[in-house]
């Protein structure tokens, strides 16, 4: 998601390393004892796969989903809605989904999102690069 440009400037914030998102090593409180113990867990553990499976997989792989989802606020509530991140990465990333999902709030987003870095450019003077890379090409669209 970040240009290379930019990527400098967040290699201590970003790393993409599937084992530090999900865990390979699990630990029970309850030890099997039994034929029936372990059916009734293995019964369990299904329901909760094949929720997961019907439920929530699903969504998180529908783009339109997740834009109704980052779009449901106004800009001025974005907070309200957690994407990762912190700024401006995270609206980069709000952007993105937006504009993936067609949703209407992109252009209140991306152009909120644009005063924000000019902001951040009088406040921040020794980012002017960052921030003229950021309009460059993060904020094209």
């Amino acid at each position: 998601m970040v240009i290379n440009e930019l990527h400098h400037y967040y290699d201590d914030y970003i790393l993409v390393n599937p084992r530090k998102v999900y865990k390979t090593e699990y630990s029970f409180s309850k030890d099997i004892q039994s034929k029936e113990e372990l059916d009734e867990f293995l019964s369990n553990f299904y329901l909760c796969l094949n929720f997961y499976e019907t439920e929530i997989f699903p969504k998180l792989t529908d783009i339109r989903f997740l834009a109704d989802y980052v779009g449901s606020v106004p800009f001025e509530q974005r907070s309200e809605i957690v994407v990762g991140g912190s700024f401006p990465l995270q609206l980069f990333k709000k952007i993105a989904i937006l504009k993936w999902g067609n949703h209407l709030r992109y252009e209140e987003y991306k152009d909120e999102t644009q005063k924000l870095i000019e902001l951040y450019a009088i406040k921040k003077p020794e980012k002017t690069e960052e921030v003229r890379l950021f309009q460059k090409k993060a904020l094209k669209n």
